[in-house]
C-alpha cells in the first residue's frame, strides 16, 4: 500500500485474494475489472477509482482516492477490510467522525463507521478477535462495537497526546504510546 501525500490515494498491490474476490478470471485476462465491480462509495470522503491497464500490469488491483491525506492504515485480521485515518483539513475542520474510514475491498465500498467523535483522531485499529474498532484521539482511546454501532468502552490514558497504539494478536493487551514519552499498557 502506498499513500500519496497531495491526493491522499491508497492503492492495494497484488494479493491473490483481490483477484479472486472481486474480479473474475475473464476480467483478469483482459487486464481490467468491469464497471459492475466499481460500486459507488457509501460516503463522499473516499472514491474508488478504475485501475489503468499499466497499473494492473504492475500489480495494482484497486485504488481509493481520499479527500485528505492518509495518516494511518490498519488491516483487518481477515484481510478484506482496511481502516484509514485521515489527517485534519487545512482549516483543522472535518476531523472527528470523518477522519476514520473503513474500506471493504471485496465489494469496493467505503463507510464512515463513527457518527461523531470528540477530538482529533490519531489512529484507529481493528480488534484482532472481536468486531470492534479502537479509535485513539489526543487523550482517550474509545472502543466501538461495529455490529451494534455503539461505544463499548472509553479508556482514559493519562497521556497528554497519544501518538500511536498497538493491540496484541490475542486481543487482550493494548499498548498506547504518547509524544510526552509515556508508554501505557
Amino acid at each position: 500500500m502506498r499513500s500519496g501525500v497531495p491526493r491522499g490515494d491508497v492503492e492495494r498491490v497484488e494479493p491473490a485474494q483481490w483477484a479472486r474476490g472481486v474480479c473474475s478470471s475473464r476480467d483478469i485476462a483482459r487486464g481490467v475489472c468491469s464497471s459492475r465491480d466499481i460500486a459507488g462509495s457509501e460516503c463522499r470522503a473516499a472514491t474508488w477509482e478504475r485501475v489503468e491497464p499499466a497499473q494492473w500490469a504492475r500489480g495494482v488491483r484497486g485504488s481509493v482516492l481520499h479527500a485528505r491525506e492518509v495518516a494511518h492504515v490498519c488491516w483487518h485480521a481477515r484481510g478484506d477490510y482496511v481502516c484509514c485515518t485521515l489527517r485534519p483539513g487545512a482549516a483543522g475542520g472535518a476531523g472527528g467522525a470523518r477522519a476514520v474510514l473503513v474500506h471493504q475491498l471485496s465489494r469496493r465500498r467505503s463507510q464512515l463507521p463513527l457518527a461523531r467523535c470528540k477530538g482529533l483522531v490519531q489512529c484507529a485499529l481493528f480488534h484482532p478477535t472481536r468486531p470492534q474498532l479502537l479509535v485513539a484521539t489526543q487523550r482517550v482511546v474509545r472502543v466501538y462495537d461495529l455490529l451494534k454501532q455503539e461505544l463499548v468502552r472509553k479508556l482514559l490514558t493519562g497521556a497528554q497526546w497519544i501518538s500511536n497504539m498497538a493491540v496484541h494478536p490475542a486481543g487482550d493487551n493494548l499498548l498506547v504510546c504518547s509524544y510526552d514519552r509515556k508508554c501505557i499498557w
